[in-house]
């Protein structure tokens, strides 16, 4: 994240979540979060889970023509525990998708989930790399939760999403 992208995002979060939040460590490549100032990994083991029904908990994507770069921020409120399975992001990119990078949430509890590196997958026409996907199996507490991605200038939008970013999050109620 560029550090102008990153100050807007925690500013935007903490608006909405009416709470004042520390800013998250930046994204890096081998998966392991870290708080501002704080070498030590965040402490989010991944869950092996019983079968249970996955849902869509979360889903910002719709069918009409995509742009680039968010407006607004993919903020979510669950009111009991999740599992989450996935997080797939698009990135339309004018056509062109984009390399699969690292996504990962930001809770109003001050805690940083992430970032997990993702996988690509082709989206219409066969273009490569339009989604990305993470499969995390974590487990989220009750709270307010914003979704962040490592490139956003690609992360697709439109005016049917509210200028929010093309999210959808899958999970289990736990």
């Amino acid at each position: 994240m560029t550090g102008r992208w990153l100050g807007w995002f925690v500013a935007a979060v903490a608006v909405a979540a009416s709470v004042a939040l520390p800013v998250p460590a930046q994204a890096s490549a081998d998966g392991q979060g870290r708080a501002a100032g704080d070498a030590r990994p965040v402490p989010h083991r991944r869950v092996v889970a019983p079968p249970r029904p996955t849902l869509t908990i979360f889903d910002t994507t719709n069918p009409a023509l995509p742009a680039n770069g968010p407006t607004d921020y993919a903020l979510f409120d669950i009111d009991r525990p999740l599992l989450v399975t996935r997080l797939t992001t698009m990135h339309w990119n004018f056509g062109r998708g984009a390399s699969p990078g690292l996504v990962g949430l930001y809770g109003s509890d001050g805690e940083y989930y992430g970032p997990f590196l993702s996988e690509g997958l082709p989206g219409p026409q066969g273009i490569s790399d339009v989604y990305w996907y993470s499969e995390p199996y974590i487990i989220l507490q009750p709270g307010q939760y914003v979704v962040f991605v490592s490139e956003p200038e690609s992360w697709s939008q439109n005016d049917a999403s509210s200028g929010v970013g093309f999210v959808r999050i899958e999970g289990a109620w736990w």
